[in-house]
């Protein structure tokens, strides 16, 4: 079990981007729970347990997916099992095999895109295509929720944002780290059991800075 869903909103910070998804999302610029929860009982028609419930199951996304993330990108963990979790976190995580995901660097202003099982591979041989002995890769404790609309009857499209950070440390002992805000946008809907189910249908990079720069910021906030 993850952190409580009360002390996760507490890390909650709020992003307001128009335009960055269909105008079709209920945006969302508030400082509050409270605000989060009636955009998404409005644009979503659901009522408020539902609405909260939903916020939990987004933030247990978020904390699960960032943590196998950083599974499969460490050189330390056998590659057989970190083959094993890719496979599991595809399934589990992601719409399919072929999810776009989006890959930037603080050296260079254009932006690449892999399928996730590609980039998932990319991660898991990094010590050797990089010469990375040591990976750490992570989403900060920033959670953006940037919208919700209503796709049928039981389907709803939701967009939220974090920071996933980078650092490696390669074999000649350089140092190559960055913070990057990301965009996930993803399928909700509602198992049998009345458990949300999340796929991950695009992942996209809003902007990459340095670590430090990110971490100066962070600070100041």
């Amino acid at each position: 079990m993850g952190t409580p869903l009360k002390i996760r909103i507490a890390q909650i910070l709020f992003v307001f981007q128009i335009g960055l998804f269909a105008s079709a999302y209920s945006q969302n610029n508030g400082s509050d729970f409270e605000s989060i929860v009636k955009s998404i009982t409005e644009a979503a028609q659901l009522d408020r347990t539902s609405a909260i419930e939903l916020l939990d199951a987004l933030f247990e996304f978020k904390d699960e997916l960032g943590m196998k993330l950083g599974q499969i990108a460490d050189p330390t963990i056998p590659f057989a099992r970190r083959q094993q979790i890719s496979r599991e976190t595809i399934a589990k995580f992601f719409i399919s095999e072929t999810v776009p995901v989006q890959v930037s660097s603080k050296y260079r202003t254009t932006i690449s895109t892999k399928p996730v099982k590609d980039y998932f591979d990319a991660l898991m041989w990094l010590n050797r295509t990089k010469s990375y002995i040591t990976v750490e890769l992570y989403f900060s404790n920033f959670w953006g929720f940037v919208g919700i609309k209503q796709l049928d009857n039981r389907r709803y499209e939701v967009a939220t944002a974090v920071w996933q950070i980078f650092r490696g440390v390669r074999d000649d002992g350089s140092i190559y780290s960055d913070a990057t805000r990301k965009k996930i946008r993803s399928i909700v809907e509602k198992d049998g059991g009345g458990k949300w189910i999340i796929k991950a249908t695009e992942i996209a990079v809003s902007e990459t800075r340095s670590l430090e720069k990110y971490l100066r910021d962070e600070r100041n906030q």
